[in-house]
């Protein structure tokens, strides 16, 4: 889309164009103030880099002369502007005005240094890394990204768009997203307004990240990813007409806790979270807290879903669990190597207590704890079973 707009800026007045040109330092100076509130210090380091990236290419790109070369300072710009990228994008949050804050900051200035010192005259040695042919030069074409950046880039993008590095899928894609729009800046080196779009919409990406990170962040449970109580509590309130809600128990979480630890306690959890999110009837899946969900049926009638939860009692107490140790493949593998010691597996059973709005339980909080008393009495009854 940013590229689209690009293409079309022929058609803009004077106008808005001289207002697109501070469109990327508003984005950035509101992505700052979110990221360090939100203390997501890689997409402020993220912004920091395409900030300084933005203000070479408007202000010393393409001028000749002076000390520094220009075409030199491109060069490495277009290689390490995507190492950062995907750097940012893995590491770890340790806050932005702490210790590990510092380290990135310095990480930048040490780039800085090593740039001035490749692009000054005597320098081209140091230089040498962001140059050199990988293939013949004819086979790329005339792009002006040397074959280093574009290798790169290329690796830093399919590392983004896997999401598997950085364990949180949407968040890579984000990250995809601004490598894509920075290499659009970069390649279109001489148009000057190829800087105001794409590092803006670059900018926009990250926003976007930040505010959907913290949703995540409040909404949803870190160990199961379903929604958590507050998302809960917020549906709870928008409710109208027939509904039914169920609260599903894991049985005998305590017992898998104490006898294997809870490494095995927490695959359980997610083992559990990711069939019943799979609920039929309409119903949506929470993590009420501890090892306790809560499946929410809008428009619904008890009568109507307990089919569906005795599927998804049935569905996990089916379901075979090998509880996985530190020396278990996270795949499983296709040939079995013979004498290998056999692994013990397990089976997990829920027990679901069901209510509905009703004369009797009017609001949303009498229907979840006429709910819970439906689970209580299943798990009196001998567990493994649906009680309404």
């Amino acid at each position: 889309m940013a590229w689209i707009f690009f293409l079309r800026l022929w058609t803009a007045s004077a106008l808005f164009i001289a207002a697109l040109n501070y469109a990327p330092y508003l984005i950035f100076f509101v992505g700052f103030v979110l990221s360090y509130w939100f203390n997501r210090s890689g997409i402020f380091f993220t912004m920091s880099i395409l900030l300084l990236c933005h203000l070479w290419k408007v202000n010393y790109f393409p001028a000749p002369g002076g000390v520094l070369d220009p075409i030199m300072i491109y060069n490495s710009v277009c290689f390490l502007v995507p190492v950062n990228i995907l750097l940012f994008s893995l590491f770890k949050e340790r806050g932005i005005l702490t210790a590990g804050g510092r380290n990135r900051a310095v990480m930048i200035l040490l780039q800085l240094i090593y740039i001035a010192a490749a692009t000054t005259p005597g320098g081209e040695d140091i230089a040498g890394l962001f140059t050199w042919n990988i293939v013949s030069p004819g086979l790329l074409g005339a792009t002006p990204i040397t074959q280093p950046a574009l290798l790169v880039f290329v690796i830093a993008l399919v590392a983004l768009m896997t999401g598997h590095l950085s364990g949180r899928v949407s968040m890579a894609n984000h990250y995809a997203g601004v490598l894509i729009t920075v290499f659009a800046a970069l390649y279109y080196r001489n148009q000057h307004m190829a800087g105001p779009v794409f590092f803006s919409a670059s900018g926009i990406m990250l926003l976007v990240a930040v505010i959907q990170d913290s949703y995540s962040k409040a909404y949803l449970d870190e160990l199961t990813e379903l929604p958590g109580r507050r998302a809960l509590k917020e549906d709870l309130l928008k409710l109208d007409g027939s509904y039914a809600i169920a609260m599903l128990d894991i049985d005998f979480f305590k017992k898998f806790n104490d006898t294997y630890g809870h490494d095995v306690g927490d695959q359980v959890l997610k083992l559990v979270a990711s069939i019943i999110k799979k609920v039929g009837g309409g119903g949506k899946a929470y993590r009420y807290g501890g090892e306790e969900f809560t499946i929410l049926f809008p428009g619904k009638r008890m009568d109507g879903v307990v089919p569906h939860l005795e599927e998804l009692r049935e569905t996990i107490a089916k379901r075979a669990f090998t509880p996985r140790g530190k020396d278990r493949p996270s795949k499983k593998p296709d040939e079995v190597k013979p004498g290998r010691k056999s692994v013990k597996k397990l089976f997990i059973t829920v027990s679901i207590g069901v209510s509905e709005k009703s004369k009797h339980h009017k609001t949303a909080d009498e229907v979840v704890k006429a709910a819970d008393a439906s689970l209580y009495k299943a798990k009196k009854n001998g567990r493994n079973q649906v009680s309404c």
